[in-house]
């Protein structure tokens, strides 16, 4: 599973046009594009629903890179020269050639491995993140919206990504596998808490300072909050994805404040409440940036990881508010 041999082939049947679609398909499978699908399952539709959605892509971005820390194994093309770098119009740099795997289950040549390890030029693959970014995106919204159409959509998503990080010579068939197995392990470990996570969203929906739920507020500040602050102590985190996982709670935390919004809205209140959160996300992180550059010159790598925590935290809180204020969204009333 570790052989360039299952890349190669692949490759094989290069054309630009194959080489177009798998790279859009691998483009949109991380980053900005997985942050607009989960605001607008947030915002455009159901907002209880969209925080779940966020908080398992959250948390898997934290564990995928942390195991690609942690194992530390190459690419493909970081171990054979013949696996073409496609979509990316460049030379593979590659010094080794034919350094996978010597048979399917084999493992790949520990000197190269020390070799990249000790002069690393690219990111570790093992697990894929496009793949388990897919599973547990797409597993969830499948797992929430049981419509024939999301079902169907979902499995081609989660076939076709995969193949693509296969074809553009990213990532080995054991490097899709174990993205599977993460994303699988995760949508259903969030399958399983989920009358437990329910209990934290009907907090969310209640007033806050009830004096027979002191315990129950005090606890969920804690379980909120220290989470991410004790993952910080952990060798090798991701801190960016912490950064996230911090800024969304603490917008929970002042969502909680005065409560979830209702789902109900026209076509037009939901396409303008996703459009205001994503302005404010941008704008607070672009905002936070500058200052911190200018302010810290020399502090600009940790300022830049930290504005993504108020810009999350604003973006959950204050384009909700902002919507209220404008009437694209209804407040729900508490259960409390």
């Amino acid at each position: 599973m570790f052989q360039t041999e299952i890349i190669l082939f692949l490759q094989s049947f290069s054309t630009k046009s194959l080489d177009f679609f798998f790279t859009f398909l691998s483009e949109v499978s991380v980053g900005v594009w997985i942050f607009l699908v989960v605001v607008f399952l947030t915002f455009g539709l159901r907002f209880r629903i969209g925080l779940i959605i966020a908080n398992a892509v959250i948390w898997n971005g934290i564990i995928t890179m942390f195991l690609k820390e942690l194992v530390a194994l190459p690419r493909p093309c970081n171990v054979d020269r013949r696996v073409r770098l496609l979509g990316l119009n460049l030379a593979n740099p590659s010094p080794f050639k034919n350094g996978g795997a010597q048979s399917f289950l084999g493992m790949l040549p520990q000197e190269i491995v020390d070799a990249i390890r000790r002069n690393p030029f690219d990111s570790w693959g093992f697990p894929s993140g496009h793949t388990s970014n897919t599973v547990v995106l797409w597993g969830s919204i499948s797992r929430f919206y049981k419509k024939t159409w999301v079902r169907v959509l979902a499995v081609a998503v989660m076939v076709l990504i995969p193949l693509s990080r296969l074809y553009l010579g990213r990532h080995f068939l054991a490097d899709v596998l174990g993205g599977y197995v993460l994303g699988l392990i995760i949508v259903s470990g969030f399958s399983l808490a989920l009358p437990r996570i329910n209990g934290i969203m009907t907090w969310l929906e209640g007033t806050p300072s009830k004096p027979k739920n002191k315990w129950v507020n005090t606890s969920g500040v804690i379980i909120l909050m220290a989470i991410p602050c004790l993952l910080l102590l952990v060798p090798r985190i991701n801190l960016s994805g912490v950064a996230y996982l911090l800024g969304f709670n603490l917008g929970l935390l002042l969502l909680r404040s005065r409560g979830l919004p209702a789902d109900d809205g026209t076509a037009l209140q939901r396409i303008l409440r996703v459009i205001i959160a994503v302005a404010i996300f941008l704008v607070t992180r672009s905002a936070i940036s500058a200052a911190g550059n200018f302010l810290f010159p020399r502090m600009s790598g940790r300022i830049n990881l930290m504005r993504i925590v108020p810009a999350m935290a604003l973006m959950l809180w204050g384009s909700t508010e902002i919507s209220l204020r404008l009437g694209l969204f209804q407040r729900k009333k508490s259960r409390e």
